[in-house]
């Protein structure tokens, strides 16, 4: 079955580590919206418009999110490849440099190459960042996240 996740860089109730190790298990596939600092709670939780137009796309036959086809890491660099109804309008690289408890990290984000005829995503990874995935963003200002990667570690 597809699954959407989506959760914010700072949960402390579904931390980031948590919750790839449970979209890691699925089965099925899916996708991922990963906000930088998007609270925790009811109402955050239900606003982000991806939740309902994922909904649409498998229920009511609508467009689909961007979806993340392959994503990788070259000794400095990140890249990634994706499909999307529409050119995509913005991508960045999210990263932290900050060590411990993952709610307590602060992200930043730097912007990323995008080649719209190859459908390519690539940035530096940034100097000394503990961890780093790329959000692209669509037209609607929806958001789809690659996995995190841990650049001094394997994830």
């Amino acid at each position: 079955m597809p699954f959407l996740w989506v959760n914010g860089t700072n949960d402390s109730a579904y931390p980031m580590d948590s919750m790839q190790k449970s979209y890691d298990t699925q089965k099925g596939p899916h996708q991922l919206c990963l906000r930088i600092e998007m609270p925790h709670g009811h109402p955050p939780g239900w606003a982000p418009a991806e939740i309902m137009d994922f909904a649409d796309y498998l229920l009511k036959g609508k467009p689909p999110l961007t979806e993340i086809t392959e994503f990788g890491q070259n000794n400095d660099s990140l890249w990634a490849h994706y499909e999307s109804p529409d050119p995509i309008k913005e991508a960045v690289v999210c990263y932290t440099r900050a060590e411990g408890h993952w709610p307590d990290r602060k992200y930043n984000e730097l912007p990323a190459v995008i080649d719209h005829e190859k459908q390519r995503v690539t940035a530096a990874i940034p100097n000394l960042s503990t961890v780093c995935y790329f959000n692209l963003i669509d037209q609607q200002d929806r958001v789809t996240s690659t996995r995190h990667i841990c650049p001094s570690r394997s994830v």
